[in-house]
């Protein structure tokens, strides 16, 4: 019985301390390609690809990948190219 009450207030004082994540330096990290194939859009399809190149990763490129010129998810491609020039290998910084 005392066992349990120790590690129950254990327990808790762990879960309300502030926790830091483990960090490696940025520096240290790998440069990484996303590759993301696509084919065809719904109405949520923006905000997903969205959070694909809105990471805090330091280095990463994302290639979309479909397979007709014609898919209507090639405008929302182009619109995240846009808004995150540095995310397109044709734009290098």
């Amino acid at each position: 019985m005392v066992g349990s009450t120790i590690y129950s207030i254990l327990a808790l004082g762990a879960a309300l301390s502030p926790q830091r994540p483990a960090r490696r330096a940025l520096e240290s990290l790998p440069k990484v390609t996303v590759l993301k194939p696509l084919c065809g859009s719904e109405p949520e399809t923006y905000q997903c690809l969205r959070s694909f190149c809105d990471q805090q990763y330091p280095e990463f490129q994302i290639v979309f990948g479909v397979a007709s010129a014609d898919d209507p998810v090639l405008a929302i491609v182009q619109r995240l190219q846009r808004e995150f020039p540095r995310r397109d290998p044709a734009n290098p910084d």
